[in-house]
């Protein structure tokens, strides 16, 4: 199979792309003097080829309130619970990020909360 090279023009959208993932097509085909068919075909070309994988939000969690954070140690004493576990953090919203890890805890998790408080509230639920 062919390997997939990127050239100047490819490399320029990605750019934007990582700047503001949300870009319109012909607004990247303005900047880059080149027709907004041909960015599509470009990205829907990266996407097949695994370079481009979905695109993500970015949120301001301070604006939204939740300027506290706090990472949790989790200690399983089965690690077969680890995938159950997992599976329930993903059911709390607060819980932005979730890793298995090595060592003393099986998993650490960040957390997004109003204050101390509210924290201590998700850890305990």
């Amino acid at each position: 199979m062919k390997k997939f090279i990127l050239d100047e023009i490819d490399h320029q959208i990605l750019d934007i792309l990582i700047e503001n993932a949300r870009t319109p097509f012909t607004d990247i085909a303005k900047k880059l003097v080149v027709s907004a068919g041909t960015i599509h075909v470009r990205v829907k070309k990266m996407e097949d080829e695994g370079i481009i994988k979905g695109s993500t939000l970015t949120l301001n969690y301070e604006k939204m309130g939740y300027s506290f954070i706090s990472h949790i140690g989790i200690y399983l004493d089965k690690t077969s619970k680890t995938k159950q576990v997992i599976g329930s953090l993903r059911k709390i919203p607060n819980v932005t990020i979730a890793y298995i890890t090595a060592g003393k805890y099986n998993i650490f998790c960040k957390i997004r909360a109003k204050d101390t408080t509210h924290a201590k509230g998700i850890i305990l639920k």
